[in-house]
């Protein structure tokens, strides 16, 4: 990939989501989606708004100290709250289609709760 073409794509990232953070859109309604294949992209959504990335240009995902962090070539995204590592587990395996940041408190002492994302591009 040359570094005009993937400065380009880092444009792109960051235009959808400033598009989708100045959208308005508020909706969270659990912490994951979790399917049966392997998805082709990687959907988080915040209370700002949602970006996806392709799996493909996920270079490594780490659980430590209760976040996770993914780092994909263009950025580095560190997802915060309880019980993580279900959700750890997924996205290390493909499965998981989308991280959405939890709109309300969940009683369930098991089930994984993203309190936080946050998304760091890398500068051009």
């Amino acid at each position: 990939m040359t570094m005009h073409k993937a400065g380009s794509q880092l444009q792109e990232h960051k235009d959808v989501l400033q598009q989708y953070m100045s959208s308005g859109k508020k909706e969270a309604k659990s912490s994951w989606t979790s399917r049966g294949e392997s998805p082709s992209t990687l959907r988080f959504s915040t209370t700002d708004g949602d970006c996806s990335f392709p799996y493909a240009y996920v270079q490594y995902v780490r659980f430590y100290r209760g976040a996770i962090t993914v780092r994909t070539s263009t950025a580095k995204i560190v997802i915060n709250g309880k019980n993580l590592r279900p959700l750890y587990l997924e996205i290390e395996r493909y499965k998981t289609d989308s991280v959405i940041e939890s709109s309300t408190t969940m009683t369930d002492d098991e089930q994984p709760i993203v309190d936080t994302i946050t998304i760091n591009f890398d500068e051009d």
